[in-house]
């Protein structure tokens, strides 16, 4: 190679390096504007990502539903509907139904029409006063507006029962072998011995005006608390129905008796249910399930079966139209006509707002619920 053209090519290597050197750092110069957008994008989208979970918070009216699908709820047991208006699923990006939830017609239930010191634990509607016990043992005895009232206590004595005949209430314990009674218009209380042990229920007819104290056995007693007649069987539940009086076994069998406590027969009913408890009213006796109550006519005879409550009934009420119960479990609380047993169109049960019912009491038209330390009232519009 000529010398001429070898300094030629060493000098063409060096601009070539030249050029390279200049274009590495055009690349570094433009890599860095680059990582400069980068950064201040990451920047902006930082402020876009500090949101409060207010971005998510939507009110739906009326009006975000645009059309309900083939007519069909988003799953059998709710009240829930499904659109057509698209939700994009922000973690997927997929595009969903909403579901929008739809809200129950409200039972107007009035504001509390007595608020007790502590928990209810009983309630009481006859028909001039109700009666009302609470967890610290106060007794409050209301006049028939609900308004006033007058607030008794009895020491070391746990109520577990109480009757009204006349103006005499009797109160009974399952701790204690004697009974209190209180004169509601003077009164007055007295305390009695009984001689028939502890006692966990008082029922009293207003037909044969007798009086039935239920223990270890049931015993019929005269209005001054004489002895008159005991069955010596433990029942679990007792009701009076008509002229019988029909206690339930611990093993589930049910008794029938006379108003002298003769026995007449055993109950037997075909029934898958377990029997749970007793009830009646005027024209129905009705035997409580795990799942609702059985209704029996005057002639002891299966008319209806209910099974619409998650629990069994514990409480129960009635008025001429109208028979109510209930249980501890949140919203196990129905209305049903007394004669088709359908339940009442207008009341919404899945709405009501307490928990828990503590008792239950009625007259006429009105019924009376306690739940915590307030006694709400529901009134029938008929």
């Amino acid at each position: 190679m000529k010398p001429e053209s070898r300094k030629k090519t060493i000098e063409e290597a060096k601009e070539d390096s030249k050029k390279a050197d200049a274009e590495s750092k055009k690349d570094e110069s433009a890599s860095a504007e680059e990582n400069e957008v980068v950064s201040c994008s990451l920047d902006e989208s930082d402020d876009f990502l500090s949101f409060s979970d207010d971005s998510f918070l939507t009110s739906e009216t009326e009006s975000d539903v645009s059309s309900i699908l083939d007519g069909k709820q988003a799953w059998d047991d709710s009240d829930d509907i499904e659109t057509n208006e698209d939700v994009l699923n922000l973690k997927d990006g997929d595009v969903k139904k909403r579901i929008k939830r739809t809200e129950p017609d409200r039972v107007d239930l009035k504001n509390s029409v007595f608020a007790a010191r502590c928990k209810i634990k009983m309630l009481k509607v006859f028909e001039e006063v109700a009666i009302i016990v609470d967890t610290f043992n106060l007794v409050y005895v209301l006049d028939k507006s609900m308004k006033e009232h007058k607030t008794y206590k009895f020491k070391f004595f746990r109520i577990s029962d109480l009757e009204l005949v006349g103006e005499t209430v009797y109160f009974a314990s399952d701790s204690s072998a004697v009974l209190y009674t209180l004169n509601i218009k003077t009164g007055a209380v007295e305390c009695l011995r009984k001689g028939v042990g502890c006692i966990t229920r008082i029922l009293y007819s207003h037909n044969s005006k007798k009086m039935y104290l239920l223990g270890s056995s049931l015993t019929q007693v005269s209005s001054n608390l004489i002895v008159e007649n005991t069955f010596h069987e433990q029942f679990v539940s007792l009701t009076l129905f008509n002229d019988y009086v029909v206690g339930m076994k611990e093993d589930r069998t049910l008794l029938v008796l006379d108003g002298n406590l003769q026995f007449l027969s055993q109950l037997s009913l075909d029934s898958k249910f377990t029997f749970t408890g007793l009830f009646s009213d005027s024209h129905h006796l009705f035997i409580a399930t795990e799942t609702g109550v059985i209704a029996i006519d005057c002639d002891l005879k299966v008319v209806k079966e209910l099974t619409n409550t998650k629990t069994e009934p514990t409480l129960f009420a009635y008025t001429p139209k109208y028979v109510m119960y209930a249980s501890q479990m949140h919203q196990q609380f129905r209305i049903l006509n007394a004669s088709t047993f359908v339940p009442l169109d207008t009341f919404s049960h899945k709405s009501l707002g307490f928990k828990s019912v503590s008792g239950l009491g009625a007259r006429t038209n009105r019924i009376f619920i306690a739940t915590g330390k307030d006694i709400l009232e529901y009134e029938i519009d008929e």
